[in-house]
């Protein structure tokens, strides 16, 4: 498991500058128990689990400053 938290701060710590970040509420394969595929082909967790806030995908794009 990565921290989200430790990319951050390697991020800052190397000298770059965070441009975008984003969470996704989607997989693209069945990361845990319970997920189920939807339509567009992504794994989300079903909205009767009462965990469909939980992030599971990142993205992140930096620049060297």
């Amino acid at each position: 498991m990565v921290r989200l938290s430790d990319v951050l701060n390697g991020i800052s710590e190397s000298g770059m500058k965070i441009d975008l970040f984003k969470e996704y509420d989607h997989s693209m394969f069945q990361q845990f128990p319970g997920m189920v595929k939807c339509e567009d082909g992504l794994f989300r967790f079903p909205k009767e689990s009462g965990r469909t806030n939980i992030p599971m995908m990142m993205a992140l794009m930096a620049t060297l400053i």
